[in-house]
């Protein structure tokens, strides 16, 4: 008998042998490598769309726990995946790349090119975008239109980015009471997924309600808010370490936010960097 037909079918319903690790009496579940067995029509483009959402979705119930855990009560998502409960939750990486891509897609509130050209730092940027709209016979609006999309793509990189940022301030703030990096990545990716949660919800509203300048106080305020109870959560027994990070946290995103769009505003404007 040649090689091939010693094979198991890895699409037959009934063969108990497991096609990934040759084990036999292999159930729905490998019992020695925990592969799913392989089922007729599991190549089928419907199969794989469904297979697609699950994993990227996770519709089985536990995204829909993990949403409401994270905003019902700050802090706790993180205890419970320190504490090992862990299966009943989208785990922290994935929540994390699932919510930037759908905030990197979103139409979100942003720096504003417009309000940076009005400050000192920005005059100069500004002298040179209409200089150059003069120059290639663009309407202003227009050229400044194209700087903002710029300076936008760069905020949100950025945003996204400020996880990392954030976990290693964590781990030198609490590394005293938890001394890996990856727990206090774990926290950062919590923290960031529901900041950026926010900011869509808040983007949303504003363009339903002519932006009110209301409104952008509390999407600016909820973060710093959520932020001090999940850390008083996490880091019971930290509390004057986490009133400094409360603070610096705030003051290193916005620093760095600013600062970056800042380049991108005059880099965009032909300006050099410094």
């Amino acid at each position: 008998m040649s090689a091939a037909t010693d094979l198991p079918d890895p699409l037959s319903p009934d063969d108990s042998t497991c096609p990934n690790c040759g084990a036999t009496e292999a159930g729905r579940y490998c019992r020695d490598c925990g592969q799913k067995r392989p089922r007729p029509g599991d190549l089928s483009l419907a199969h794989a769309w469904r297979h697609l959402v699950d994993e990227v979705l996770d519709v089985d119930g536990r995204i829909f726990r993990t949403m409401r855990l994270l905003f019902t009560k700050p802090g706790q998502l993180t205890v419970d995946f320190f504490s090992g409960r862990r299966a009943r939750y989208v785990h922290p990486l994935r929540l994390f790349l699932v919510v930037s891509g759908l905030y990197f897609l979103a139409e979100t509130q942003t720096l504003s090119p417009s309000g940076l050209l009005r400050g000192r730092p920005g005059q100069e940027a500004a002298a040179a975008v209409r200089a150059a709209a003069a120059s290639g016979g663009e309407p202003y609006p227009v050229r400044l239109a194209g700087v903002e999309a710029q300076v936008r793509l760069v905020f949100k990189i950025t945003f996204i980015g400020t996880v990392l940022i954030n976990g290693l301030w964590f781990w030198v703030l609490f590394r005293t009471s938890r001394p890996y990096l990856a727990e206090h990545m774990i926290t950062a990716l919590h923290l960031s997924a529901f900041a950026m949660i926010v900011t869509m919800v808040g983007s949303w509203l504003a363009r339903r309600l002519s932006d009110p300048v209301w409104l952008g106080g509390i999407i600016g305020a909820i973060p710093q808010v959520y932020l001090a109870m999940s850390l008083n959560r996490v880091y019971p027994d930290r509390k004057f370490a986490t009133i400094v990070a409360v603070v610096t946290v705030i003051l290193i995103d916005v620093a760095l936010l600013v600062g970056v769009s800042m380049l991108a505003l005059r880099r965009a404007a032909g300006l050099p960097l410094i």
